[in-house]
């Protein structure tokens, strides 16, 4: 953080977000602070991500008839793409409804 800070390091990431958010508060964060916040983004989005894919599987084992419908429309997705896959394509072409 602070051979960024020292050299001007600026990138698209989390580091750099934390250190802008830092530099305009009225009372600095030290470095142990800003440490501790990138810990707890952490565990909270590993937390939260865990917790929604194992409901999701969980879901698909009670319901079967569900599990069918997902896999036949991620299929169709597939055979229309060609096989490619991207968040584009599934944000776009696979609906569930």
């Amino acid at each position: 953080m602070e051979e960024r800070r020292s050299k001007k390091i600026e990138k698209a990431d989390f580091l750099s977000r934390l250190n802008e958010m830092a530099a305009n508060l009225e009372k600095p964060m030290t470095e142990e602070m800003l440490i501790a916040q990138g810990v707890i983004f952490f565990v909270a989005g590993f937390e939260t991500t865990g917790s929604t894919l194992s409901t999701f599987c969980r879901n698909l084992a009670i319901y079967p008839e569900t599990q069918e419908r997902i896999f036949d429309e991620i299929q169709e997705v597939l055979e229309a793409t060609d096989g490619k896959i991207t968040q584009v394509i599934i944000l776009t072409n696979i609906t569930y409804s």
